[in-house]
């Protein structure tokens, strides 16, 4: 399963942001495993840096950003990828953005805690919890 994870869900495990850290900690951690393939968009690894350098420095953003690098792929953002977020219908830019991108990549689920703003979307988005029962289903049919 190909899975996109929303910048959301990548920093409510870098903040430790209560009540969401374990969930989503949980469901990022599947990229791991032999089933899932967990990307992020080239445009949130930039929105991570971004939050990470208020926190940090740089050396130690690096280090964070190179160790979500080794378990995540990232998904370019190209100039047509832009052009059909723009031309979508879909009011937050980034969210039409992700959309786009995870689409090109062939992307199973987008896993997000804000569900409601990816309704248009052709890939269903999921929570990170609900992502998680969902997972637990799969394995229990093996």
């Amino acid at each position: 399963m190909k899975v996109v994870y929303d910048t959301n869900v990548i920093l409510d495990v870098l903040a430790n942001r209560m009540p969401f850290a374990d969930d989503s900690h949980a469901a990022t951690s599947l990229a791991f495993s032999e089933n899932v393939e967990g990307a992020i968009t080239s445009n949130c690894v930039t929105d991570i840096a971004y939050q990470l350098r208020r926190v940090y420095p740089s050396a130690a953003t690096r280090t964070i950003l190179l160790d979500i690098l080794s378990s995540l792929s990232v998904i370019s953002v190209s100039h047509d990828d832009c052009l059909r977020a723009c031309a979508s219908e879909v009011d937050d830019f980034e969210d039409a953005l992700m959309m786009v991108c995870a689409q090109r990549w062939g992307a199973d689920r987008i896993i997000t805690r804000d569900k409601k703003d990816f309704a248009q979307s052709s890939i269903p988005a999921l929570t990170p919890t609900t992502f998680l029962v969902e997972m637990q289903g799969e394995a229990s049919t093996l």
